[in-house]
């Protein structure tokens, strides 16, 4: 497990034991139009159409609790960490709220959030739907219909190598899975998304290290989705996807 070092200053930069990644500029955008405050047991995002006419799930502090700042740099380092290992995320933006975009009457979880703040962003995907239990893999065809089978496992060791606390936790009924499928052509895209809970997620800052064993209660490879999937693999295929991901 490899040590990662994160500096904001309107960019961003890893480094790791064995890699130093290259400064990497974060799309900046700003609000136009807020159409929703999402109800989740998280973040509560808004949905805004920002300046580059695209729609933003935006994220920021809900509470006094500044460790939830951190939560908002896991967001920015697993999208990161994502695309070096070719697993697909919606893009992300820092989204600054510009004057007059800010409908108050539409917020109830966000009250903290004032004109000029910036939050985390990630892009609405207009094809995409969230994966719940209803959308297992019944059958071959099914299956066949995914573009990406092979990325459920990669995902999978993904949450168990940075300790994601909040993709396949059982909740009743069924899983949080925070995964989507994606219309791409005739195939569905597996597409991971909000990952403000990884390292151990709010009670594991500070804590969280390389030395820590894996924690493998209420992850993804436990939940039914998964294993909807997985059958349909054949077993040599899933070692040879396992032996060639590599995190360092």
């Amino acid at each position: 497990m490899p040590k990662i070092t994160v500096f904001f200053n309107n960019n961003i930069i890893f480094t790791t034991d064995n890699t130093l990644f290259s400064m990497i500029t974060i799309p900046r955008i700003t609000t136009k139009y807020l159409i929703k405050e999402e109800e989740t047991d998280g973040h509560s995002p808004l949905r805004f159409i920002c300046s580059n006419d695209a729609i933003y799930f935006c994220k920021y502090l809900k509470s006094i609790n500044k460790l939830e700042l951190n939560c908002l740099a896991y967001e920015v380092v697993a999208h990161y960490l994502l695309k070096e290992l070719h697993i697909p995320t919606p893009d992300i933006a820092l989204v600054q709220v510009t004057e007059g975009t800010l409908n108050k009457e539409k917020i109830r979880n966000n009250k903290r959030l004032k004109n000029n703040d910036v939050c985390f962003g990630s892009k609405n995907l207009t094809t995409a739907s969230e994966i719940n239990d209803l959308q297992k893999c019944n059958t071959k065809t099914e299956f066949n219909s995914l573009l990406n089978p092979e990325d459920i496992i990669r995902i999978a060791l993904f949450d168990l190598w940075i300790n994601n606390v909040d993709r396949g936790r059982f909740i009743n009924p069924g899983f949080n899975y925070n995964l989507m499928i994606n219309k791409v052509g005739s195939k569905q895209q597996i597409i991971a998304f909000n990952h403000a809970f990884i390292f151990g997620g709010i009670h594991q800052i500070g804590i969280f290290n390389p030395s820590m064993s894996f924690e493998t209660q209420n992850k993804l490879h436990q939940s039914e989705y998964y294993s909807s999937v997985i059958k349909y693999i054949d077993y040599f295929e899933f070692e040879k996807i396992v032996n060639n991901l590599y995190f360092c």
